[in-house]
């Protein structure tokens, strides 16, 4: 049985590889080669499973920061709830732009969402991991300055800096704001969870 490099199984999922190789237990530290190679996919944390799941499950509905961060690629911003939003440093978001927020409401209590529905709850203090790409800048008198620009190949970074809290909005085309500028943050089309 010739062993493949890693090189040769990416681009292909393990199941549809010649020969259908034995499913077993791979180690990767590298989240993007866990999510290329990976039919499941074990998160550990200091030696404690956090989550187990598909890829698309951990990167659609990550339960902690570190799999938000790490897997989803999401930024955490802290706000608190009130009335239909969440009220961030950087702008409201509605709370119906909360991907999990029927989950909070209906899993509270089950495990990996401890306290769930207190999450929701008028005046709640809550963590949200923030999809950079959903988000939309437009020109303003603040609160945010654009504080940074970066060409990252098949996309562009603008970073956005309010007080000593900073934003990362990730666009295809590149802003024409310079660095210095005044903006909002457009969270009309915000892909947000809330893991605690």
């Amino acid at each position: 049985c010739k062993q493949l490099s890693a090189a040769e199984k990416r681009g292909a999922p393990l199941n549809n590889l010649p020969g259908r190789l034995p499913r077993r237990p791979t180690l990767a530290h590298d989240p993007e080669e866990a999510m290329d190679m990976a039919d499941r996919i074990l998160v550990l944390v200091d030696g404690q499973a956090v989550q187990l799941g598909t890829p698309e499950a951990l990167w659609r509905s990550p339960k902690n920061a570190f799999v938000a961060q790490t897997i989803g690629g999401l930024q955490s911003i802290q706000g608190r709830v009130f009335g239909d939003q969440v009220q961030t440093n950087f702008g409201n978001i509605p709370i119906s732009c909360v991907n999990n927020r029927q989950e909070l409401e209906i899993n509270s209590g089950e495990s990996g969402f401890q306290g769930a529905s207190a999450l929701l709850e008028e005046g709640a203090t809550v963590t949200l991991g923030i999809r950079p790409h959903t988000l939309e800048l437009t020109p303003s008198s603040g609160p945010g300055v654009i504080s940074d620009k970066r060409f990252l190949g098949q996309r562009y970074l603008t970073l956005v800096t309010v007080g000593s809290e900073q934003m990362r909005v990730e666009t295809i085309t590149e802003k024409v704001l310079p660095i210095g500028a005044l903006v909002d943050i457009n969270f009309a089309s915000v892909e947000a969870i809330i893991y605690s």
